[in-house]
């Protein structure tokens, strides 16, 4: 341990002079006394500024591509019309990383808006509404579960996302009634799982449901 004669004191770890009167050690340095953290280079806050950089970039480029070439193109604008989606999912997955079950939701409800406005761009709602959103919904709410129960989580944890799971699966119900889903098979099937796995929740286990439910009233 170093000691410092002028001062009289025991400096635990490896210093270079004494804290107190920045004046010279005796004895041999030591163990310091709390364990040093590693230092990141990198922090996930400066990857997503260098991204969010690099997305003002790439949208002030295609702009000016598109006014320079009077807007004949498609792709420029195709590039800025979904770009922002590209920043959102690095944002979601940055902000959510400690949270798996968060990650995987924001993800999902990315993707399910990704693909409706991709549909949506081609001039018709087919494969979007008929597959894709009640299979990510479908399979979105089995995930959760499925990690809530792995990783021991309470229901009344997670109990936030199985109810929005469900909501956004029985509005599914709207392009049917309005004839825009053709095909409501795989819809169909999502709502009718989603509202016996409700059923299962309100019958079973009502206290964590008005656990979850003052939970986040509270909050």
């Amino acid at each position: 341990m170093q000691y410092c004669p002028k001062c009289k004191v025991h400096i635990r770890g490896n210093k270079r002079c004494c804290p107190l009167c920045e004046g010279s050690l005796t004895g041999s340095p030591s163990d310091p006394a709390f364990p040093a953290l590693e230092q990141r280079r990198f922090s996930f806050s400066l990857i997503f500024k260098v991204c969010l950089f690099l997305f003002v970039i790439v949208e002030v480029v295609m702009m000016m591509i598109n006014i320079m070439t009077h807007f004949q193109y498609h792709l420029p604008g195709l590039i800025m019309m979904w770009a922002p989606f590209v920043l959102l999912d690095l944002g979601v997955a940055f902000y959510y990383r400690g949270n798996i079950i968060k990650l995987i939701s924001g993800q999902a409800y990315v993707l399910m808006a990704v693909c409706f406005l991709i549909d949506r761009h081609n001039g018709h709602l087919s494969w979007s509404i008929q597959w894709v959103i009640p299979a990510t919904l479908l399979s979105l709410i089995i995930v959760t579960i499925i990690i809530g129960y792995a990783v021991g989580l309470r229901m009344v944890d997670y109990m936030i996302y199985l109810a929005l799971d469900v909501l956004l699966s029985v509005l599914q119900l709207i392009p049917v009634y309005l004839g825009i889903n053709t095909m409501p098979y795989a819809a169909v099937i999502s709502v009718g799982v989603m509202i016996v796995i409700a059923a299962f929740v309100v019958i079973f286990r009502s206290r964590d449901l008005g656990n979850a439910f003052s939970k986040y009233m509270n909050v």
